[in-house]
């Protein structure tokens, strides 16, 4: 008997051909995406995790004003169990490219070399691939700096920087304008007239914990402090971004591909429940026959199981096909291009096809399985008289107006649950539009705010007070940096702290009181630490291993990075500088400062210029996700609005007996639908916004800086003047299904 009620299963399919094959689609395209991502993911961060034993990467690093001498050394030697000294210079390339140049490394964070050879002339230099890509350099090439030109000996990559930022913790990545490189001894030394940063990095005696390694790192700092060896900057592996940002990018975009397959599989099994049921409706009298004639309940939760079970296997097998064939070429040259990864051979591997096939298997299943027990509850001779009500309600809802309005009432009343489904998938493909839309605009006024709102043209950071500058032209200032928890994610966050003077040029607006530790804080800081003005934050001292409290006394303009501004007396005390202390200037001129004094210069032009070129790949994003966008609001529209007209065939046919012309019946059914997808853009405005501004954090969450997720108003229309142009198509196709209903379909239901 299996077989023969079987029979019915190529024949549904075909004559709602066109319905299945677009729930087909977007399962087919979700796993093959996401499966590939799950294929070169794995690979990738086994390749990573290679690199670092391969290269023997750091466990820390510790920068210093000047060179160790036998004091600073026996320090080191006494604390970790070997270290080598990792200075560098930086050339400046084509006048906007910055080139950082090692000496060749001998044990500690040792290159992967991807073609040619490491530097041993003193004309030749190795550079990071990812740089030459983006610059169309090659092995052979030569790059010129001031009189002097460098060969290319060969391309490589650097583990202790698998990300290419200038500055650890920025959200700017930037393989096209930063670049690190190594030349031979000979080589390092011929850049006379170069500023030298003095790094030294080390390997522990054994493995330690994060907190054990932070407590370290403050012993170390303490112990040259205490030998009066001023230490400029350091940070153990876990907090350095340039080492650790690609585990925490994999780590973060893992739990979103499975939330956007369980998302997008959980829409499509819904609408799969809702052809299941609209069919059981239909079809009642002869599930009514067969009960009688002796099936059981369980042969028929079978039989309407296996359309959506046979195309959710079909797509899950033709998407993970196409993810192991060639889809996962995308996912390999993006992370090649966006990281400076080591060479490394992609393995397959069963996880992805295994979970990215689950997923969909099996919430496809027991979501249809649950309603389908639900919907046969009812009796053999409840099903022959179509007498389907769960609660056995007799009247209907009172509607008032006239006779068209109580119709469109009722169209809708009866269809409730497919317009709930319908406004889950709107949601659901609104918020990635407005994600392919919206992180252009956001980046681009991020960095219009770095310019903006930094509080002088340039920032000075150098390795002690300078006497060399006229002090009436700028602010002295005192840089530190601190960490604390971020509130949302748990994860530590670097907190720049600026002391500035009384009665400062650039300062005027704030405030503060002499030896007070309280400042004003960024809005990021506010964001991230769920604080509010008058409260008091934690900070934590990385360098002496200690904590302290910071009150808010207001907000400051930066909104750009993570900073707070207190009063420079009470940082240098915090310190346990001299009260005179400093080590910063803030000036609107550009100024002319010893080059081996000089730590940092920070200029909101050449920032904006490196998030220009970010800006690219966030172009090269917006096809693909304003496609899916598109694709999953016309399978959602098309699908439902399919339903109601199918779920409404008959009340059709007898309208068109009873005269009715065909604009009135498209006004009765077509309108109510307009209307309701018409409320439901207008409702997913302001609960976009609310997603978006949590997807924005919860994307964010691997930076130290902060983006405001401000979405422009003109985009929250894009979504909504989009959905209403895909839903008028739908529309159009809907009136023709209406045209073509026949009459004599009526008839004989009466004669039945």
């Amino acid at each position: 008997m299996k077989r023969t009620i079987n029979k019915r299963i190529k024949r549904e399919l075909f004559s709602n051909f066109w319905k299945y094959f677009a729930i087909f689609m977007i399962i087919f395209a979700s796993v093959g995406g996401i499966s590939s991502f799950f294929i070169v993911q794995k690979s990738v961060k086994q390749g990573y995790e290679d690199s670092h034993k391969i290269g023997n990467v750091e466990d820390g690093q510790i920068s210093v004003a000047f060179p160790l001498e036998k004091e600073g050394l026996e320090i080191l030697e006494k604390n970790v169990g070997s270290y080598e000294k990792q200075f560098f210079k930086e050339l400046e390339y084509k006048k906007d490219k910055t080139i950082r140049v090692f000496e060749n490394r001998e044990h500690i964070n040792l290159p992967g070399i991807f073609e040619g050879k490491l530097p041993d002339k003193e004309n030749e230099i190795a550079i990071d691939r990812c740089f030459a890509e983006q610059n169309k350099l090659k092995t052979g090439d030569e790059i010129q700096w001031k009189e002097k030109k460098f060969v290319i000996s060969g391309l490589v990559a650097l583990p202790d920087y698998s990300c290419l930022q200038k500055s650890r913790g920025s959200l700017l990545i930037s393989n096209t304008n930063f670049c690190v490189a190594l030349m031979s001894k000979e080589g390092f030394a011929s850049l006379e007239d170069v500023v030298t940063s003095y790094t030294y990095a080390y390997r522990l005696k054994t493995m330690l914990s994060e907190k054990e390694q932070s407590e370290k790192f403050s012993t170390i700092f303490e112990q040259l402090s205490e030998k009066n060896i001023p230490v400029v900057d350091g940070i153990i592996k876990p907090l350095n971004s340039n080492i650790s940002y690609v585990k925490d990018d994999m780590s973060g975009d893992v739990p979103m591909m499975y939330t956007l397959l369980c998302l997008i599989t959980l829409v499509m099994a819904f609408i799969f429940t809702v052809i299941v049921k609209s069919t059981i409706e239909d079809e009642s009298p002869m599930i009514g026959t067969l009960l009688a004639l002796g099936y059981r309940k369980g042969e028929i939760i079978h039989h309407y199981l296996m359309i959506p079970m046979i195309v959710t296997i079909t797509a899950v097998i033709l998407g993970n096909i196409m993810a192991y064939g060639f889809m996962k070429q995308f996912y390999l040259r993006a992370y090649y291009d966006n990281f400076s990864l080591f060479p490394f051979e992609l393995k397959e591997n069963a996880y992805a096809g295994f979970f990215t096939s689950l997923i969909p298997i099996v919430l496809v299943f027991v979501i249809n399985y649950l309603v389908l027990v639900n919907k046969l509850k009812f009796s053999p001779l409840q099903f022959l008289r179509k007498d389907l009500k769960k609660y056995g309600k007799k009247t209907a809802s009172r509607v008032y107006g006239s006779f068209f309005q109580r119709y469109r009432m009722r169209v809708a009343l009866s269809n409730k649950m497919l317009y709930g489904v319908m406004f889950i998938g709107i949601i659901l493909a609104n918020l990635l539009l407005m994600f392919g839309l919206s992180f252009r605009p956001i980046f681009q006024t991020y960095l219009d705010q770095i310019g903006e709102t930094m509080p002088a043209k340039y920032q000075y950071i150098f390795r002690g007070p300078t006497t060399e500058i006229d002090t009436n032209k700028v602010d002295q200032f005192t840089y530190y940096q601190v960490e604390s928890k971020d509130e949302f994610f748990g994860k530590n966050l670097s907190i720049s702290i600026f002391g500035v003077p009384q009665n400062a040029k650039f300062f005027k607006s704030y405030e503060l009181q002499k030896n007070k530790i309280e400042g004003y804080a960024s809005e990021g800081v506010f964001v991230k630490l769920k604080a509010k003005i008058g409260d008091e934050i934690e900070l934590y001292d990385k360098y002496k291993g200690r904590n302290f409290k910071v009150k808010l006394v207001g907000k400051n303009n930066y909104t750009a990075t993570l900073a707070i501004y207190m009063d420079q007396t009470a940082l240098n005390i915090i310190m346990g500088e001299k009260e005179e202390f400093y080590n910063g200037y803030f000036s609107d001129e550009k100024l002319n400062i010893d080059k081996n004094m000089l730590l940092s210069e920070v200029n909101g032009n050449d920032i904006k210029k490196i998030g220009e070129q970010m800006l690219i790949y966030f172009k090269n994003l917006l096809p693909i996700v304003t496609s899916v966008a598109g694709a999953i609001y016309f399978v959602v529209i098309y699908v439902l609005s399919n339903l109601i007209i199918d779920r409404s065939s008959l009340s059709i046919c007898y309208l068109k007996i009873f005269g009715y012309t065909k604009k009135e019946i498209e006004n009765i059914y077509l309108d109510v639908t307009t209307w309701i997808i018409f409320i439901f853009q207008i409702l997913a405005i302001p609960v976009m916004r609310i997603l978006f501004k949590y997807c924005v954090l919860i994307s964010m969450s691997k930076f130290d800086g902060y983006i405001a997720p401000n979405i422009p108003w003109m985009i929250n229309f894009v979504p909504f003047f989009a959905g209403l142009c895909i839903y008028f198509a739908v529309r159009w196709l809907q009136m023709k299904k209406i045209q073509k209903k026949d009459m004599s379909e009526a008839l004989k239901e009466i004669v039945s």
